[in-house]
């Protein structure tokens, strides 16, 4: 509705009405507004506060951060995410649109019925969740549109459940084989142990991506972390490489030893998922990277916004990586790395 509207539906009173209409929402001079309001008849005025009051709010875009606690992993994550949405399609003719955020820590409030009222009160136009936790606890708010990040096996808590989508922690394969490529030209046959319960999709996505890169994979499929060390006895002798997923099975203490023990004997390097493993005993990680995974988010969000339906915005997995390597195990096992093709 516009201000020729206004004057006509709710305030007929004369010329100093359209004055201060017209003063009012062009933000012009103070006290010519002031002028003009002690000329206005009062009714006609509230009406247009509140109108105006209304619509200003809803230009800006209400986003219900809610976080599993305040480590600094969860705040990183955040300021990117924040710094990468910051120009958005305007609802209100500005060329810019201000978001207003809604920090919400689960470890910092008492039960799921604080968290309930404070997601009620703020109305969102989307929840923003960042943990695990933080996904389990707003998974039931099935009627306002959520995205996620750094929450592992998110797919576990979504399945099957519309109007939810993010960022998952997986690095995409065809990233992490493609740094396998670059620093490690000599891998052609990659060995990878895994449960297909939680890695068959990522499996086939990564035998496609092997292929396309010139590369082989010889797989191995385990039901517990007591048959890590029979899968890696079953896999190709030929394997150059070792690929450890981000499986509960291989980083149990249990299947860990089996891992790192099997590669230190046959002396077959290990590319992992996490760099806390380079010392381990891994050779490569080739992790997420935080910041980028918060602009990830922050594209995902820019796009629903812009009219995208969530249902049209599956889950992703991040191409925003790291990566480290472990010069003494490349050192130990007489290997080269390509240092001049690292990001």
């Amino acid at each position: 509705m516009n201000v020729a509207m206004l004057e006509n539906r709710f305030c007929r009173y004369g010329k100093e009405t359209r004055l201060f209409l017209r003063c009012f929402t062009q933000q012009r001079n103070f006290k010519t507004l002031l002028f003009h309001l002690k000329r206005t008849y009062g009714f006609c005025l509230i009406l247009v506060l509140v109108f105006l009051s209304i619509t200003r709010q809803s230009c800006a875009v209400e986003i219900a951060v809610v976080q599993s606690s305040a480590l600094k992993p969860y705040k990183t994550a955040l300021t990117s995410f924040q710094e990468a949405l910051t120009r958005l399609p305007s609802r209100c003719g500005k060329s810019i649109q201000p978001v207003q955020y809604h920090n919400i820590i689960i470890s910092d409030i008492s039960g799921p019925d604080v968290l309930s009222r404070e997601i009620i009160r703020h109305n969102p136009d989307l929840i923003l969740a960042i943990g695990r936790k933080a996904l389990a606890a707003v998974i039931n708010f099935t009627d306002i549109p959520i995205f996620y990040m750094l929450a592992p096996n998110a797919a576990g808590l979504t399945k099957g459940r519309a109007g939810i989508t993010g960022i998952d922690m997986d690095v995409a394969p065809e990233i992490q084989l493609a740094a396998v490529k670059r620093l490690l030209p000599q891998v052609k046959l990659i060995g990878v142990v895994y449960n297909p319960a939680q890695r068959a999709t990522f499996i086939r996505e990564a035998e496609r991506a092997a292929r396309g890169l010139g590369l082989s994979l010889s797989v191995s499929l385990i039901h517990s972390d007591r048959e890590v060390l029979r899968g890696l006895k079953a896999l190709d002798p030929q394997v150059d490489l070792l690929w450890m997923l981000p499986d509960v099975y291989l980083f149990s203490p249990m299947g860990r030893e089996a891992l790192f023990v099997f590669s230190l004997e046959r002396k077959i390097p290990v590319m992992t998922f996490a760099p806390k493993y380079l010392k381990s005993g891994a050779l490569l990680a080739v992790a997420f990277d935080i910041k980028g995974m918060g602009k990830e988010a922050a594209g995902l969000v820019r796009r629903f916004l812009n009219g995208t339906p969530i249902s049209e915005l599956p889950p992703v997995k991040t191409r925003q990586a790291i990566t480290g390597v472990n010069k003494k195990i490349a050192d130990r096992f007489g290997l080269k790395i390509n240092h001049g093709d690292m990001p």
